[in-house]
């Protein structure tokens, strides 16, 4: 009975969302070649592969793409483990890669910011900050049918940076086309 009202409910929150002019993305076929441009919000879990500790991450992700290949930036926030606990943290940076079909993959320079005022060490040229780790990420993903974006990141130091090597899972939706 109880799973009959859950399942009931959700129709109904369906059927009212569409009604009220709810957008969702059109269906993609299977052999479409996707058009990544524009900018995404993104969400997801950033995993260190040795501890299996893990963290949440979320913002934007900025994407142009021209033909078969692609550039991004993007600004996400997290909070970054430290000695001295957890820190809010910016990872930034910019990359390039291919797509083909719907899959994409590409690989990035990120730099972590960790601010005193969370979230906004990135965003004010002036605003007390340090700086971690300059990052290697190598990102493989897709546009799933429903035009949802889901992408993993395997994330390293550059030569000469201490960092515990991390995996992101990434998933989010389009919110502005180019």
């Amino acid at each position: 009975m109880i799973r009959r009202l859950a399942l009931g409910g959700a129709v109904l929150l369906c059927a009212a969302l569409l009604a009220c002019g709810a957008e969702t993305e059109p269906a993609l076929s299977p052999d479409e070649t996707v058009d990544l441009s524009g900018s995404w919000r993104v969400r997801g879990l950033t995993t260190e592969v040795d501890s299996g500790e893990s963290r949440d991450i979320e913002g934007t992700l900025i994407l142009a793409q021209q033909g078969n290949e692609y550039t991004a930036s993007f600004h996400l926030t997290t909070n970054l483990p430290t000695p001295d606990g957890f820190m809010p943290a910016d990872v930034v940076g910019n990359g390039s890669g291919t797509i083909e079909g719907r899959q994409f993959e590409g690989s990035a320079k990120t730099q972590l910011i960790m601010g005193l005022v969370p979230g906004e060490a990135g965003r004010f040229p002036f605003a007390p900050r340090s700086y971690g780790p300059r990052l290697l990420s190598r990102s493989k993903g897709e546009v799933r049918a429903n035009g949802t974006l889901t992408f993993v990141s395997e994330n390293t130091g550059l030569e000469g940076e201490t960092y515990a090597a991390t995996r992101t899972r990434l998933t989010g939706k389009r919110v502005r086309p180019r």
